[in-house]
């Protein structure tokens, strides 16, 4: 064991290679690139509306909430973890009860604490794009 010997830098490598190799390890996937993704025209998206979108994934929830103002949220229940639908002016979540506001992505009953995931929207030569 005396004669066992490890330079710095041999070190350093192995060290850099087991921690780049730990999230895989843990069965972790690495983050992909947000890519941007068309979901629809913004001229049949009133202001004041909120629609789901199912062709895209995650299905999102996208509300107008003025005549240049957008906003997406994840259609998962932060509770449950149950797809949401659209239940008057509100996600609910069927699982077990909670009800979040799509224009905000807040929980609006104590059933679910935490708010939905948001996502950034533009609007490009009259499409909706969500960057997922």
């Amino acid at each position: 064991m005396d004669n066992l010997r490890v330079s710095r830098r041999g070190f350093l490598r192995v060290a850099g290679a087991v921690a780049s190799a730990l999230p895989f390890l843990r069965g972790e996937q690495p983050a992909s690139a947000a890519t941007a993704k068309a979901i629809g025209l913004a001229s049949t998206h009133p202001v004041g509306k909120t629609k789901l979108y199912t062709s895209v994934s995650p299905s999102l929830f996208v509300t107008r909430t003025g005549t240049n103002t957008w906003v997406a949220f994840d259609n998962i229940c932060t509770h449950a973890g149950a797809q949401l639908v659209l239940q008057g002016k509100q996600a609910f979540c069927r699982a077990h009860g909670a009800t979040f506001n799509p224009a905000t992505g807040k929980p609006t009953n104590n059933v679910a604490r935490t708010a939905l995931r948001s996502y950034p929207v533009s609007i490009r030569k009259g499409k909706i794009f969500v960057t997922v």
